[in-house]
């Protein structure tokens, strides 16, 4: 029996640890259920305190605004107040403008009376002056055609001056020519003489006729025939190189200015061919000039003169 009863009451003990055992269970899981509500409630809670804070500092801004907009509201009535002011200071000047633009329209109409006065006696001024240019335009070509015939008489005057200056020196020139010809004269006289007395120096009349013909021909021709007619003693040959000499010394000793009037002579006697006559007259041309070419002479065997060693 005893047995009996410490087995019910063990029974039963562990029955009621068992009930105690799912009841601690059941606290348990409703203990974390709280836990879980309790966790949500918070973050409710921490969300709710930020929305606040966000609130509230939208409604300080809100005020904040809500200030500044009275404040422009004060401004703007202060500056309505000012332009309604300026307004009526506005209107008043325009009132006395309108006045003035009143006062000066009478003004204008008084001017333009007096333009009207004016612009009628400009215009007989401006007759008066068409009728003072066209005169003057009538004298100023009366005076044109007056200064061209004065140019004309200077240019006429000048003309005359000049052609006399001309003249002059024309006059001038042909006395220098006439000078000069007498002088040519009297050298040809000189050598006449010079020739003549050789001559007679050495031969008879016969020999003084072929001088006096050996001055006057321009070839040998005629200095042959005089010789033959002269029926003399004397060669041709003595007759042609007497005459060869004098014009030799003669075209020697002269100028160059004066040696070409010999070139013929010495051309006849030296029988130069119409080369050679060129040659020696441009050889003295060149002597002559300041600035001219010397005429070519050849080279080598064809040279026309003696280089200089």
């Amino acid at each position: 029996m005893p047995c009996l009863c410490r087995q019910a009451a063990r029974a039963s003990v562990t029955q009621e640890r068992n009930q105690y055992n799912t009841r601690l269970e059941e606290l348990d899981v409703e203990c974390a259920q709280i836990t879980v509500a309790l966790e949500a409630e918070r973050s409710a809670c921490t969300s709710f305190r930020s929305e606040n804070s966000r609130l509230e500092r939208e409604l300080e801004s809100e005020r904040t605004r809500a200030n500044n907009l009275v404040q422009d509201l004060e401004r703007e009535c202060g500056e309505k107040d000012a332009t309604l002011v300026r307004n009526a200071q506005v209107n008043q000047q325009v009132e006395l403008a309108r006045q003035e633009l009143r006062a000066q329209q009478g003004e204008v109409s008084d001017l333009n009376q007096r333009l009207h006065a004016l612009q009628s006696q400009l215009d007989e001024r401006q007759d008066e002056l068409e009728r003072t240019r066209k005169e003057r335009e009538e004298l100023a070509t009366r005076v044109g055609v007056l200064q061209v015939i004065e140019h004309d008489k200077e240019a006429a005057s000048a003309v005359e001056g000049r052609l006399r200056a001309s003249l002059v020196d024309m006059e001038e020139q042909l006395s220098e020519k006439h000078k000069h010809i007498r002088v040519l004269q009297q050298r040809l006289g000189d050598m006449k003489k010079t020739l003549q007395r050789e001559l007679r120096a050495g031969g008879d009349s016969g020999d003084y006729e072929a001088g006096v013909a050996i001055l006057t021909p321009s070839s040998s021709k005629t200095i042959t025939n005089n010789h033959n007619s002269g029926n003399t003693g004397i060669s041709e040959d003595d007759v042609n190189f007497k005459y060869l000499k004098h014009v030799l010394i003669k075209f020697l000793t002269s100028r160059e200015y004066e040696a070409q009037h010999l070139t013929r002579a010495v051309a006849t006697l030296l029988r130069f061919s119409p080369e050679e006559e060129r040659l020696l007259r441009e050889t003295l041309d060149w002597k002559m000039s300041w600035f001219g070419s010397r005429p070519r002479l050849g080279a080598g065997q064809t040279a026309k003169a003696i280089p200089p060693s």
